[in-house]
């Protein structure tokens, strides 16, 4: 059983050494994803992240994405499969360019069946900010929301 022991650097030296239980939720996620991604790289492998965003900076995200993106990191061709609701790895402040085949919506119908939507589906926009049109809606996969049920569920609460 291995146990990991964390210290930061700091102008004081005496750094005490602290668990996983003591660090940020961030690191936690970085370690969580980075440890298996480096195997899938180091052998070709697949690694399937849900939530990928959750706890995790955009650009750490971005370093990830780019090692898998990258012919000269990713000689054996390893594959990362992802969900997120980060529309960053859409945007231009990105910097990795996702191929729109590699992106694909979700979108639950009225009877809660899930329905599976490639963004090469939409017609291509050489200046389409895909971030914006994705938070706004055209390409679906953004919840139905209702406010006002929400609402209503707050104040039948303080009665």
């Amino acid at each position: 059983m291995r146990r990991l022991l964390f210290t930061h650097r700091g102008a004081d030296a005496d750094c005490t050494p602290f668990s996983i239980h003591d660090e940020s939720d961030g690191t936690v996620a970085w370690l969580a994803t980075a440890v298996p991604a480096l195997e899938a790289l180091r052998t070709g492998g697949l690694i399937l992240v849900d939530e990928i965003d959750a706890s995790l900076h955009p650009h750490l995200l971005d370093l990830l994405l780019g090692a898998f993106a990258d012919s000269e990191v990713n000689v054996r061709g390893g594959q990362i499969v992802f969900t997120s609701h980060e529309s960053y790895v859409l945007s231009p402040l990105s910097e990795v360019a996702l191929e729109p085949e590699q992106v694909w919506f979700t979108d639950k119908s009225v009877e809660g069946v899930t329905e599976l939507t490639s963004l090469a589906d939409f017609p291509r926009h050489a200046d389409a900010n895909v971030a914006k049109r994705y938070l706004t809606g055209r390409y679906g996969g953004t919840p139905r929301l209702s406010p006002s049920l929400f609402g209503a569920l707050v104040t039948t609460g303080l009665e």
